[in-house]
């Protein structure tokens, strides 16, 4: 079931619930409690003969009476041998908190109702305080800076990660866990879309400073450039620069150093070009 049609069911649920309708149940001839329009039956199920039928809000006798009459098609009519409340008040609330597939062609819908139910919606409307909380410190982030914050974005990346599975664990409806996953989905692509555009900023002023340092050593007598990039110890960034820096200096060796402040790491990459041989120089 989709995530709309989860949803219509619920709400189909709750205005049977609201109702306050009856529910009546009797023994019937098989043959005969067959022929009742709309009735709900398992396919492949053997039933006895009689057979007991349970109807919302609809005298079974109704049912017998006149079984052409269609009641099944708006209201809930089955074959049913198991314990059921005696009014849909009694049921108080009801939660779909699950719909998978248990076999080909066969799905199943795990419901709650009652005081586990409510529970359910209690969480479901913290989980979604707390998901609309991170998403709006997301957009003001976002629309505060053009220019990410990497400790920030690391932070928030690892919040929507930890939300992300607290609402797959949850036991909440089906259709409120999706909306939040696809929330929380939509705050990750933005962080993303940020990140990408961050990377290739970097990587443009990278290729820019490298370029200057090559050119402003070019002459020097010295046979190897070491230079420090802020380009968060992103290894093709560096040895981009490293081309760059080649292309204007084919004859000098050069070493690149970076940092990265959120795993602490430091990145070196060295470059010798084959005139260093001469010299003994290896990368």
């Amino acid at each position: 079931m989709t995530r709309d049609e989860l949803a219509k069911a619920e709400e189909i649920c709750d205005t049977m619930i609201s109702k306050r309708l009856n529910v009546y149940s009797s023994n019937v001839s098989l043959s005969y409690a067959k022929t009742i329009q709309g009735v709900r039956a398992v396919f492949g199920e053997a039933y006895p003969d009689p057979v007991r039928v349970v109807s919302i809000g609809v005298p079974v006798t109704s049912l017998v009476a006149d079984p052409e009459k269609g009641y099944g098609k708006t209201t809930s009519v089955e074959f049913c041998g198991g314990t059921h409340v005696l009014n849909t008040k009694h049921i108080g609330v009801l939660v779909i908190v699950s719909e998978e597939a248990i076999s080909k062609g066969v799905r199943r819908i795990i419901a709650l109702t009652g005081h586990e139910a409510e529970r359910a919606q209690k969480e479901a409307l913290r989980l979604d305080n707390e998901v609309n909380e991170l998403i709006q410190f997301v957009n003001k982030s976002i629309s505060l800076s053009q220019n990410n914050n990497v400790t920030d974005d690391f932070n928030i990346n690892r919040q929507i990660s930890n939300l992300s599975e607290l609402v797959s664990r949850a036991v909440i409806s089906q259709h409120h866990r999706e909306n939040l996953r696809e929330k929380l989905f939509e705050a990750k692509k933005l962080l993303d879309a940020r990140d990408k555009a961050s990377r290739t900023a970097t990587t443009s002023k990278v290729l820019e400073e490298a370029r200057l340092l090559g050119e402003t050593l070019s002459n020097s007598p010295s046979n190897y450039i070491i230079h420090v990039f802020d380009a968060q110890s992103n290894t093709k960034i560096m040895n981009s620069a490293i081309k760059e820096i080649e292309r204007i200096c084919p004859n000098k060796a050069v070493m690149v150093i970076s940092s990265d402040l959120i795993s602490k790491k430091l990145t070196v990459l060295c470059q010798v070009p084959k005139v260093s041989d001469i010299l003994n120089l290896k990368a």
